[in-house]
């Protein structure tokens, strides 16, 4: 039988100590410029200047689709693969509360509220 021999870390793979040591910082620095990056369009959230300029030859001409089939669009296929049916099942799917059971060899088991779980437990 043979045994696969473990193979030595290159100095070069290893995380230099001083950015492991950072990496918090790192993560709020690349979050807040992803945020960042959001401002300039809601900064100029004016009324478009070219709105009023008529549609080319090029143009789609599609229909808007309706509200009601917008709406009631589900994907659930869980409830079943045609998409009348289960926008008539998944009425029925009760999502407020959504709890979560923690059972077992856990730290903290019990009923947990999936909505309130990323404010009190992930962060």
């Amino acid at each position: 039988m043979l045994i696969k021999e473990k193979t030595p870390i290159l100095s070069g793979e290893i995380t230099d100590k001083a950015i492991f040591i950072n990496r918090r910082k790192i993560i709020k620095a690349a979050a807040g410029i992803s945020i960042a990056s959001l401002l300039p369009g809601s900064v100029n959230a004016q009324e478009k200047k070219y709105a009023h300029i008529p549609a080319g030859p090029y143009s789609a001409s599609l229909k808007v689709t309706d509200y009601e089939d917008a709406a009631n669009y589900t994907n659930y296929y869980e409830f079943s693969t045609n998409k009348k049916d289960s926008t008539v099942l998944a009425k029925n799917l009760k999502t407020i509360p959504w709890n979560v059971t923690v059972e077992g060899e856990a730290e903290k088991t019990g009923v947990f509220n999936l909505l309130k779980f990323p404010n009190n437990y992930l962060w």
